[in-house]
């Protein structure tokens, strides 16, 4: 019997990262014990929501969608339907290239954990010592409410800059000093501390943009090359990548990004150069991987990243409603972790349960992509009977 209901973030629902999605389709509770489905079971569970997508891409044009289920320690489907770029017939496969937008913010969180695990970086001392290339400019913070770890990944550092809006193919990126100090050729504000660190929860892609500072000060090493060599090397995500732009052979395998009324963007996507914040390349599958190695990571002490740093991934922080890198959701004993994404031209959407490796991941090459996500999230939680959580609509 389900004791207690609690919500994601607000404002993640409002951006379509959770959109209601896992709650089962009956409306009833559902046994605190996620199904391991026979191989049957989970083909007859793809059909359905490989018709459920198809019905939901023609209704609100989106030409491709890819998703992956996870259960029982593994990968249970991956598959892709639709095509790369509208009028055109190269088929998107489980291998085609999305932007996953915000769910770079899950990966910078890892990549920092392992930093952590390593003693390069402490989630709990002020940021200030190991910042070299950049200062953060006095604001909110003090010695009694310092900026930390914790607080970036967590939200709840006080930082501005909700999201960025990316660059056309033709413009110059900025370097990421640029992007904190908001200079030319960066198209957003300076970073700066707005609220006291630990105040409240405040979505940030401008902390996590400090993250990735930070790392790389702490290192001496790019953030692409610590994420490849933390988190993608381990886990065998072999589709994931923060190349801006891509190179040539990539943006072969890549969908294009198209607005809201299906027509494709102009130069096919934007690019990101705020790698922790937007920046991430990959497949639901290789996302399955990453979840499945953060659900062995929980539950045992042989996972990639030790098994304390993963509960305090979980963990939400400042006693709001993020973890680290990602929103938790808990429904009596079980927990869900929750993010998602909103590039220009891209939507996605990711949810696990550790406790059982369950969950799923969905990406799509449409500003309308978000529409898709709820009804086909409904069918794998009720035939998979993954337990019931309350998500507040904002």
């Amino acid at each position: 019997m389900i004791q207690r209901s609690t919500s994601l973030p607000a404002d993640l629902s409002r951006r379509g990262f959770l959109a209601g999605a896992i709650a089962a389709a009956t409306g009833r509770a559902q046994p605190a014990a996620p199904q391991c489905a026979d191989d049957n079971t989970i083909a007859d569970l793809a059909r359905m929501v490989d018709a459920r997508f198809m019905q939901d891409m023609a209704a609100y044009r989106i030409p491709s969608v890819s998703y992956a289920v996870m259960g029982c320690e593994r990968i249970r489907v991956a598959r892709a339907l639709g095509v790369l770029r509208v009028g055109q017939n190269a088929a998107a496969t489980p291998n085609t290239l999305f932007q996953a937008a915000s769910i770079s913010k899950t990966i910078a969180a890892v990549t920092a954990l392992r930093l952590v695990e390593q003693g390069r970086l402490a989630l709990d001392e002020p940021i200030d010592s190991l910042l070299r290339s950049w200062k953060l400019p006095p604001g909110q913070q003090s010695a009694a409410y310092p900026v930390t770890l914790r607080r970036l990944l967590g939200m709840t550092a006080g930082i501005n800059i909700h999201g960025f809006g990316g660059y056309e193919t033709d413009e110059p990126q900025p370097n990421p000093v640029q992007i904190l100090e908001g200079r030319r050729p960066a198209n957003s504000p300076p970073v700066r501390v707005m609220n006291r660190p630990g105040s409240q929860q405040m979505y940030s892609g401008g902390g996590y943009q400090i993250a990735e500072l930070l790392m790389r000060d702490a290192t001496g090493r790019g953030y692409a090359e610590l994420a490849a060599s933390l988190v993608f090397a381990p886990l065998k995500m072999t589709n994931s990548h923060f190349d801006h732009p891509l190179p040539p052979r990539l943006a072969a395998t890549a969908a294009e990004g198209h607005n809201n009324m299906g027509v494709p963007l102009p130069g096919r996507w934007h690019n990101y150069p705020e790698l922790a914040a937007a920046g991430l390349w990959t497949t639901p599958a290789d996302l399955g991987l990453l979840c499945n190695g953060l659900s062995q990571s929980w539950l045992t002490n042989r996972g990639f990243l030790r098994q304390d740093l993963a509960k305090e991934m979980m963990t939400r922080v400042d006693r709001f409603g993020y973890g680290l890198g990602g929103g938790v959701g808990v429904t009596g004993d079980t927990i869900a972790f929750a993010k998602g994404g909103d590039n220009a031209g891209y939507k996605c959407n990711m949810i696990f349960l550790p406790q059982t490796g369950h969950g799923m991941a969905i990406m799509t090459n449409s500003d309308q992509g978000a529409k898709v996500f709820g009804r086909a999230m409904q069918i794998v939680a009720a035939g998979l009977r993954w337990p019931r959580f309350a998500v507040s609509e904002g």
